[in-house]
């Protein structure tokens, strides 16, 4: 070896025990002669015959590939590997993949180009829904799924299971955070969990309050007050089921 390693390791009933160098050295040619060691991040270990094969059959392929790289001018990321880190981790962009954005601005500028086609009237329309337009585009799906007598996109079972994830976020919160799986309402048992749920942030259409803290408002728009009397509600949520 070129260096002496900083520490040995020898097998013994199944297990590992650290010795000196110079002892390996003194029982090299003796105790262990037809024992097989590795050099491994400084230090020596004992292996079995097999694993010793394989590790050096790999340290050769490396070492191939390596000097392969270098006649051809190639980077070899493995070279850049230390004791601490893969020398490719530190090549990895942690930016939004490039492809991604590009495929995002293409869709944004072709859905911009179908609009400007549609009927004056129907950009109004999509102008005065809610979500930024997105309101309409769902209606509109829908209603040209009846006419025309096909299945939408996204049927019941999708839309519950997105609109499960902020209702169960929303319990979970309350319950500092209780974990809550995500249902698939096309299982039976799934369905079941739910058929009596009828936990609600919301006012019922003959006034009954919610049964769920969200809001001690009927028509709740965000705002700093109504923000305070949500987590005022919260606490008191909280607390009453401490208290149970």
């Amino acid at each position: 070896m070129k260096y002496a390693p900083e520490k040995v390791f020898i097998k013994e009933n199944d297990t590992y025990v650290e010795i000196s160098y110079q002892e390996f050295c003194r029982k090299q040619n003796n105790e262990f002669k037809d024992k097989f060691f590795i050099s491994l991040h400084n230090m020596l270990m004992e292996v079995d015959e097999a694993y010793y094969t394989e590790f050096y059959r790999e340290q050769r392929r490396e070492k191939y590939l390596r000097e392969r790289a270098v006649e051809k001018g190639d980077i070899y990321y493995h070279s850049l590997d230390t004791e601490e880190f893969c020398g490719e981790d530190i090549l990895v962009d942690p930016d939004e993949d490039v492809a991604q954005q590009v495929t995002d601005k293409l869709m944004a500028e072709h859905i911009r180009y179908i609009v400007s086609l549609l009927p004056e009237d129907e950009r109004e329309l999509i102008e005065q829904a809610g979500h930024g337009g997105g309101d309409f585009y769902v209606i509109r799906e829908f209603l040209a799924c009846i006419r025309e007598g096909r299945q939408p996109e996204f049927d019941v079972y999708f839309a519950t299971k997105t609109a499960s994830v902020a209702i169960l976020g929303h319990r979970s919160m309350l319950e500092n955070g209780t974990p809550y799986d995500i249902p698939d309402f096309r299982k039976e048992e799934d369905r079941a969990k739910f058929e009596n749920d009828r936990l609600t942030p919301f006012y019922s259409s003959n006034g009954t309050a919610p049964s769920l803290v969200g809001s001690k408002r009927e028509y709740y728009w965000s705002t700093d007050e109504g923000r305070s009397e949500y987590d005022a509600s919260v606490a008191e949520y909280r607390k009453s089921k401490e208290e149970k």
